[in-house]
This record gives structure tokens, C-alpha cells and sequence, in this order.
């Protein structure tokens, strides 16, 4: 049996719950075409371009301003409509983290754009007093980085970067097509939404094995 030592989770949909509804509706009430957004919108085109980083966070502004012919809104008005796709952290996954970190490296890997982490670092990570981004051992972002999952260079360079092993990692994301990108680098996965991954893990053994047979 291979011991679980590390667990690397995803951030949005895995500990922040997200309204991607509620952000489209938004961007649409400020004259963003409904055809250009789809259910994915965030990860495509100019929203694929933020989380990578390859534009700038004004760059983006502008951008959302020339698509929808509304050059009178400003980049506060933008950007309080794209940070409402944030919803917030529920409780007990900041005590799941707590608990977990107490036996595992934990670390965080996210595909997210700059003013969502912002967002994030100004407004959702004190929790009890402390700042639960230091739980984390290490954090890696995609606009930093200039890499996306489901690409298995990012997943590489984390393993890379922090020399731990693969086979004793476990990743959590509650997409499918970015475990199957992370089990194509050797790690071991499991796909879960919000509060699907704290029964699992909290309080457990770990192994590999356990995780092999994940059907999602």
C-alpha cells in the first residue's frame, strides 16, 4: 500500500463555492454578448487569457468595454461583477483543511485570474484568526505561472518545484478532464464537488490504492 503524504486541492468549485450563472447574468447586464458565454465561458478567449496570465488585468477591462460596446463603465463596475462569481468558503471546509494539514503537506493549485485572487486574499482568507493560505505549503497559481490544467506541464512543475512525489499525492478538483490530467503525471486523483471530498479525507489513512477505483 502506497501512504497518501501530500494533497494538493484545487481552489474554485473544491473550496470556494462559484456562481457562474450569476457572473454571466452580470456581465451580460453590462452589454457582454449572452452568444460569447457559455456554461465555460471563464475558460475560453479572453478568459482563458486572464487565468493564464497573458494579459493584463487592464488589458482585460478593456477588452470587456470594446466587446460590449460600453466604454462608460468602469473597471470597479467590471470587476464587481466578475469577483461575484466568488461565493465564499463554507465553514467546515476551512476546519477540514485545518484538520488535514495537521497530518499532510497540503498544497493549492488554481486556475485563476488575478482579481479573483486578489479578491480571495482580501476577502476570504482570515478564518479564525489566522490566514488559512499559510496552511498551504506551497501555492500555485495559473496567471503566475502561464500554465492551465488540464495541461500536464503545470501538474510537472508543481512536482518539480516541490519535490515531492507523485505516487504519495493525491489531487482533488472537481473537474474530471483535470484529473485526468493530473493521473497522466503520475498523481493520484479524485474529483469532487464543495463538500464531497471532506468525509473522504478528514479523519483517514490515506492511501493510493483507496483512490484508484474513483469512478468519477
Amino acid at each position: 500500500m502506497t501512504p497518501i503524504k501530500n494533497i494538493i486541492f484545487d481552489f474554485g468549485g473544491v473550496l470556494c463555492d462559484l456562481d457562474f450563472q450569476g457572473c454571466l447574468e452580470g456581465l451580460v447586464g453590462l452589454g457582454y454578448p449572452r452568444e460569447k458565454l457559455t456554461k465555460e465561458f471563464v475558460m475560453t478567449g479572453v478568459f482563458q487569457k486572464m487565468d493564464l496570465g497573458t494579459i493584463s488585468t487592464e488589458e482585460f477591462w478593456e477588452e470587456l468595454r470594446r466587446t460590449s460596446h460600453r466604454p462608460d463603465v468602469g473597471d470597479e463596475e467590471w470587476r464587481a461583477v466578475w469577483n461575484s462569481i466568488l461565493l465564499g468558503i463554507p465553514k467546515q471546509r476551512y476546519e477540514a483543511l485545518r484538520e488535514l494539514r495537521k497530518g499532510y503537506r497540503l498544497f493549492l493549485l488554481s486556475n485563476i485570474s488575478d482579481p479573483h485572487w486578489e479578491y480571495t486574499v482580501q476577502n476570504l482568507a482570515q478564518y479564525g484568526g489566522e490566514c488559512f493560505l499559510d496552511w498551504f505549503e506551497r501555492v500555485f497559481l495559473s496567471f503566475q505561472m502561464h500554465l492551465e490544467k488540464p495541461d500536464t506541464t503545470i501538474f510537472k512543475k508543481v512536482l518539480e518545484e516541490t519535490g515531492i512525489s507523485a505516487a504519495e499525492t493525491l489531487f482533488v478538483d472537481d473537474r474530471g478532464d483535470n484529473i485526468q490530467g493530473a493521473r497522466r503525471a503520475g498523481l493520484v486523483g479524485l474529483q469532487a464537488i464543495g463538500d464531497e471530498w471532506i468525509a473522504p479525507l478528514v479523519g483517514k489513512e490515506l492511501y493510493a490504492e483507496d483512490f484508484k477505483n474513483e469512478s468519477h
